[in-house]
């Protein structure tokens, strides 16, 4: 039979007080059963290792680590309710809360290359951190963090579960230095850990972290290989490629914070996981553009900071212009042709250049389509000049027929010379001697 082959003598049967009902799932040499505890009228999960081939102080280890664990009372992680041991059936047991909701693990194959929201991520990693910050806090290092160890419960919230579980150099996922010591998954394990199980501390789930985060934002993990083996050199020895050139959309400050995650050098590192929970919220916050976007909304801001006004310097932005038309909307206007309405009902904004007719600066009169205009009253120059015509016209008036009544008495005058001025004797007696009283009058001026 093999060791990840659920035992067969535990369905339907008890272990202790519990009443084992079904399998839930394996791995390594342990194997995980739905089962009901009747003292507590509850439903628990019960993490099962089998004992046989290990060495003699494999069930004190064992029991010393799930004390520590049962002391780490926090929202997300997993809670233990107790500890025992079947001679009978050659295996030691755990009891802990049952999560009825999926893994993290199945949540990111299902989401597959779609990419994860900023509220999303940011939530999973904040859970993760916590969790990690206060096993860390009571010196517990979890060695094997994972999206398949995180689990859901009733309320959504993402649960840390496998807490310092010993496994057996016979799982082909698992590498170790030290027999029945966990180091880890070669996918999500840290360059030290992979070395040696000896001296690790907290930085090694930090980076397990980071392997998370980079697999949230991009959908795939940092080294991939053929073989376990090859993924172990590839954390050794290779950089992990920018989540930028898997994701352009993502900043540079994002970027940052993925890479000294997952720096080789544990203390290059971030000190704790709420650090670099909280590096990320302050490179990514809910609702910020992103770098492809940042980028459109600073062009199309140019575009509207380059319309030029008549006096040729820079109009000044949108939020400006709609103050100044509120300030200069009772200011006259001039009457526009339908041409120049026409062009006028077009947003000055949305255009590099713009005529000087139709755009004015700041200081002078708004964008405004003249269809909507109302007609205005003249300027002071013109009121001037219609109030000067005013006046001058009764005095052309007078002058035009002075000149008239002057033009048509020379022609009277002209006429007489012409008929009697050879003979002024046949004119009558009065007019005789006006007639003689202009020659005299002539001839005083021709002398």
């Amino acid at each position: 039979m093999s060791q990840n082959a659920p035992h067969p003598s535990l369905l339907n049967s008890k272990l202790g007080n519990y009443e084992v009902h079904n399998l839930l799932g394996r791995g390594g040499m342990a194997s995980v059963y739905r089962a009901y505890d009747p003292a507590l009228d509850r439903e628990v999960a019960i993490k099962v290792i089998s004992t046989a081939g290990q060495p003699p102080d494999f069930v004190a280890r064992f029991q010393r680590e799930a004390r520590v664990v049962a002391r780490l009372r926090h929202p997300n992680i997993v809670q233990i309710y107790s500890f025992g041991e079947s001679q009978d059936q050659d295996v030691v047991y755990m009891v802990q809360e049952l999560l009825p909701g999926t893994t993290l693990s199945v949540r990111i194959r299902e989401m597959g290359r779609r990419r994860m929201s900023v509220n999303r991520v940011q939530e999973i990693i904040d859970q993760l951190a916590s969790a990690l910050d206060f096993a860390h806090s009571q010196d517990v290092i979890h060695r094997d963090v994972k999206p398949s160890n995180a689990l859901y419960n009733e309320q959504g919230e993402l649960v840390l579960t496998d807490f310092g579980i010993a496994r057996s150099a016979a799982d082909e996922t698992r590498t170790t230095t030290e027999p029945g010591v966990l180091m880890g998954t070669p996918s999500y394990v840290a360059p030290e850990q992979a070395v040696s199980s000896a001296a690790l501390t907290s930085a090694c789930d930090i980076y397990a972290l980071g392997v998370i985060l980079f697999q949230l934002l991009t959908g795939r993990l940092p080294f991939e290989a053929d073989t376990p083996m090859g993924v172990l050199l590839k954390h050794l020895y290779d950089e992990p490629p920018s989540v930028r050139r898997l994701r352009s959309d993502l900043s540079e400050e994002v970027a940052e914070v993925v890479s000294r995650s997952l720096h080789k050098e544990p203390k290059q590192r971030f000190r704790s996981a709420g650090e670099l929970a909280d590096a990320l919220r302050a490179a990514w916050p809910p609702g910020r553009l992103t770098s492809a976007t940042t980028n459109i909304a600073k062009r199309a801001s140019s575009r509207k900071r380059a319309t030029p006004n008549a006096q040729g310097k820079t109009a000044k932005t949108s939020g400006s212009r709609q103050r100044t038309s509120a300030r200069s909307s009772a200011v006259p206007m001039k009457t526009k042709t339908p041409a120049q309405n026409r062009s006028q009902a077009v947003s000055t904004s949305t255009l590099p250049f713009v005529k000087r007719d139709t755009a004015r600066s700041s200081a002078g009169a708004p964008t405004v389509a003249a269809k909507t205009a109302t007609p205005t009253r003249a300027t002071p120059q013109k009121e001037r000049k219609q109030k000067t015509a005013k006046r001058t016209t009764p005095k052309r008036t007078r002058n035009l027929g002075l000149r008239f009544l002057v033009g048509l008495f020379t022609v009277a005058v002209v006429g007489v010379l012409i008929l009697y001025g050879t003979n002024p004797d046949v004119l009558p007696g009065a007019f005789n001697e006006v007639w003689l009283f202009l020659q005299q009058l002539i001839s005083s001026f021709s002398s």
